[in-house]
């Protein structure tokens, strides 16, 4: 063996790359061939699933299901309804969590307090009482809070924004809190305004009856003591005094 001739090592290596060129020539198996077709098929079903976009937004969707729930966004389309109050919804998951109110059902439950809540949102928004979350923060003032609805207010006062007006007098207000202060306000006010207006009217009132009244002139007599009086009203309040009644 290891005195072959040359002759027999490069007949050797002729038969060597004659096999490896027929290996790399030679067609593929069925099976071979049948990978490489359900692959570009996945690839084609893959290219086709992206390529479901929203005639209305051109937002794109991967399926075609979700792309017909999002449409009802832009048609105004709700096939879910409530049974118990009427309220529809453009989605099944909306309406389970309407039924969950009327049923009272509560799945999330925090493992901190035992607190349940019907929506996981719900129960994720409370979570942050516990771990001192506050993942939403004012680019301005860098102040940080919990919930997104608590970073409107200080961004409106940074901004200026006044969404809360007053119907009664045209005032407008960054927030709800402010508003409502406002409207307790003059409520009050006119409160006390009807009330010194009733004093105003009964003060008139008794002025006009003692103005028609002849100077001296007393029509109404208490028939147990013949005292008179000038007003019915005063003639009233004697004879409870006789009969001891008690208003």
């Amino acid at each position: 063996m290891a005195g072959r001739r040359p002759g027999c090592r490069a007949a050797a290596a002729a038969s060597e790359s004659e096999f490896a060129i027929s290996r790399s020539t030679a067609p593929r198996s069925r099976s071979g061939q049948r990978g490489l077709s359900a692959a570009r098929l996945a690839q084609s079903v893959y290219a086709e699933k992206k390529c479901v976009k929203c005639n209305d937004c051109e937002k794109v969707f991967s399926q075609s299901s979700s792309l017909t729930l999002h449409q009802r966004i832009h048609t105004g389309e709700k096939p879910c309804k409530c049974v118990e109050r009427g309220k529809a919804f453009s989605q099944r998951s909306s309406l389970v969590q309407r039924q969950r109110i009327h049923t009272g059902e509560k799945l999330h439950e925090c493992k901190e307090c035992r607190k349940a809540f019907a929506q996981k949102a719900h129960l994720v928004r409370h979570l942050r009482v516990h771990t001192g979350e506050e993942p939403y923060e004012c680019k301005v003032c860098r102040k940080a809070f919990s919930q997104f609805a608590y970073l409107a207010q200080p961004q409106r006062a940074h901004t200026g924004e006044k969404s809360y007006e007053c119907i009664e007098r045209g005032k407008a207000f960054s927030n709800r809190s402010s508003i409502t202060q406002h409207q307790f306000t003059l409520a009050r006010s006119l409160r006390n305004a009807m009330s010194v207006g009733r004093r105003l009217f009964s003060l008139h009132a008794y002025l006009t009856v003692h103005q028609q009244m002849p100077a001296g002139e007393r029509p109404y007599e208490c028939k147990e003591c013949g005292k008179a009086f000038s007003q019915n009203s005063h003639l009233a309040q004697q004879q409870r005094i006789h009969t001891g009644e008690k208003p």
